[in-house]
């Protein structure tokens, strides 16, 4: 997640941060400190993550800045069952 993506995404949704603070539970410092690009996207909990997606009305991915291949390529690794290691195998590397 970058600062100008969370950012972006909360003033489309005309919300304040003590607004999306108060609707996820987290503190209004710790979304600034989000924003201004504080805390890397490899530090923010995915569950803190879910929780801004939730407030703002979009997907987690959506805060993140990823290309379409990206996207994909991380949807459709989570989609794979489990024991599949991704060469039609079913079978385990």
């Amino acid at each position: 997640m970058t600062k100008t993506r969370l950012a972006e995404l909360r003033a489309e949704s005309g919300l304040t941060q003590m607004e999306v603070a108060a609707m996820t539970g987290l503190r209004q410092s710790k979304i600034s400190d989000i924003e201004r690009g504080q805390r890397s996207s490899a530090k923010i909990p995915l569950e803190t993550a879910a929780k801004l997606a939730a407030a703002l009305g979009v997907h987690a991915e959506d805060l993140l800045e990823t290309s379409l291949l990206e996207r994909i390529t991380v949807t459709a690794m989570m989609n794979k069952p489990n024991g599949d290691d991704g060469r039609g195998n079913g079978r385990t590397a």
